[in-house]
């Protein structure tokens, strides 16, 4: 990864895990506190087969990974391998032949994880390959993090009152 930004080279830093994450095409790294929007995204791949098959559109993807206090990846949050057609439209080629593979959301995912109190982050890694909208592939990474002291339950406590105050 390029590390012109001293911001990107603080929070590798910071956390060093993170390298396993980061490669030579990572664009962005950033640092998020976890929240409700985070906990229903999904994981995805979209393809498009007819420009794929021209190089001019590989595709875009987004994958998950929950992670404890020491960097160690507990769970994976992948897409599925089987996938569904998008919608249809005639007047837009975008949509033609364009393929979908979602998978578990996040809240999903660490509903599985039998002591999710252990996870500490969660990686978001957001992939276009080659020839997608820039002359190479961009990656961007994110990292979902607990506030200071709290645990993930703690954490979703805090949220789930503050959503009922709004309301």
């Amino acid at each position: 990864m390029n590390t012109a930004n001293s911001n990107e080279a603080l929070i590798l830093r910071e956390y060093p895990f993170l390298n396993d994450y980061a490669d030579k095409d990572t664009r962005a790294i950033s640092v998020q506190l976890i929240d409700f929007e985070l906990l229903g995204q999904s994981a995805f791949t979209v393809e498009s087969y007819i420009f794929k098959t021209q190089g001019l559109f590989p595709g875009r993807s987004m994958n998950f990974c929950a992670v404890d206090k020491d960097g160690k990846c507990l769970r994976s949050i992948e897409p599925d391998s089987l996938g569904r057609v998008e919608k249809f439209s005639l007047f837009s080629p975008k949509s033609w032949r364009r393929y979908a593979f979602r998978g578990e959301t996040v809240s999903e995912a660490l509903d599985k994880i039998k002591d999710f109190d252990k996870v500490a982050y969660i990686v978001q890694k957001f992939v276009y390959p080659h020839g997608a909208y820039s002359s190479g592939p961009e990656n961007y990474v994110t990292l979902h993090k607990l506030p200071n002291g709290k645990t993930l339950s703690g954490r979703l406590s805090d949220l789930s009152s503050e959503r009922k105050r709004q309301v």
